[in-house]
């Protein structure tokens, strides 16, 4: 049920699936908030676990699938960790000349600010501003070069030390969130973020992520999770019921916060993750009863870059016909309906053209 070296985990794309789903309704958080008397882009923001799912599932696929290479053909991995790296950049900056150059001459200052539309995506190519939804993608940028180093220490067996260096980093990160930044706050600062990246890689390296556990060890780590998203909420939620909450919270300087990441927003958001991977574990097999829910996840699994490239798309067309109609119901919910059968009709073409060439290369 975890990841094996050259072979796909089903478990694992289908986190990913929900992780990336997760991401849309983010996304769409505001659009979807259509029910009278219920708040669900609240709801959504509050449960949202997308770039700590992503940012661990991205270390755990370099510590499973890499670093066994990396032990026998080191210079093959750091090349393909390299053109990985190369990969997003190169896809941040075709969707900011095919995305934002677009909307920035169109929409001029609605969009750009106090820049001139050229200035402000020349600045987007140098990575000096953050466009939204665009900037997920050179996050990982800086962690997947990263990782080169962290498999050379992980191959002398220096785990220790990685997972030192990595806290260290995180506190340091809590001191200041910018320490390391280019231009503009980024969202996802790499200091803080890393925590999820190196936690991945270094359960990935020992292949033992749900894979054998008994039913006993995945009700453990489903209690823990619970309990540690439980005082988390009870932390940030519980003043709403219990008053003296917030003066504990005031007392202690408690304030739990993803943007930028600190103590507290890794215990309550992480937690989210995890009991999404706990209850996914436990319940896998009634997960398969269900076979296009099932079906359709992991299909998003497998293909989560496409289906988060073609969401961006979709998202960033909220901007233009925000400008143009003012998103009145039913145009953005259209489009959110629109972007999910798009997603699923790609993915299942690219699926299918991989399989034929699998196929004929066997024939």
């Amino acid at each position: 049920m975890g990841i094996e070296v050259n072979r796909r985990s089903e478990t694992i794309d289908f986190i990913r699936g929900v992780v990336i789903i997760d991401m849309m309704l983010v996304h769409y958080k505001e659009q979807l908030n259509i029910a009278a008397g219920l708040n669900l882009s609240k709801l959504i923001g509050y449960t949202d676990f997308a770039i700590e799912g992503f940012v661990f599932l991205a270390g755990l696929m370099v510590g499973s699938h890499y670093f066994q290479k990396f032990r026998n053909q080191p210079q093959q991995v750091i090349k393909r960790l390299i053109e990985r790296a190369a990969e997003l950049l190169a896809i941040y900056y075709i969707m900011v000349l095919t995305i934002s150059l677009p909307l920035a001459l169109y929409l001029g200052s609605v969009l750009t600010g106090a820049e001139k539309p050229l200035v402000y995506i020349l600045s987007s190519l140098l990575l000096q501003n953050h466009v939204g939804l665009l900037h997920i993608l050179p996050t990982f940028v800086p962690l997947f070069l990263l990782a080169i180093p962290i498999l050379y220490l992980l191959e002398k067996g220096y785990d220790l030390i990685v997972m030192v260096v990595s806290i260290g980093f995180f506190v340091l990160g809590n001191v200041d969130p910018y320490i390391f930044n280019m231009g503009d706050r980024t969202i996802f600062p790499v200091v803080l973020w890393q925590i999820y990246f190196v936690l991945g890689v270094l359960v990935g390296k020992r292949h033992t992520f749900a894979k054998n556990w008994t039913i006993k060890q995945k009700y453990v780590f489903l209690l823990v999770s619970l309990f540690a998203f439980g005082f988390g909420s009870f932390l940030y939620h519980g003043h709403h019921i219990f008053p003296f909450v917030s003066e504990i919270r005031n007392q202690f300087g408690i304030k739990v916060s993803k943007f930028p990441l600190n103590y507290w927003g890794l215990l309550y958001y992480g937690a989210i993750f995890f009991v999404i991977v706990s209850l996914t574990t436990l319940f896998w097999k009634r997960i398969q009863n269900w076979p296009k829910l099932f079906d359709t996840v992991t299909l998003f699994g497998r293909h989560s870059l496409l289906v988060f490239i073609i969401h961006v798309y979709f998202a960033k067309s909220l901007i233009l016909t925000g400008h143009i109609w003012s998103n009145n119901f039913p145009v953005p919910q259209l489009i959110i309906i629109a972007n999910f059968f798009f997603a699923v009709i790609v993915s299942k073409h690219v699926e299918d053209r991989d399989m034929n060439k699998h196929i004929r290369m066997f024939h």
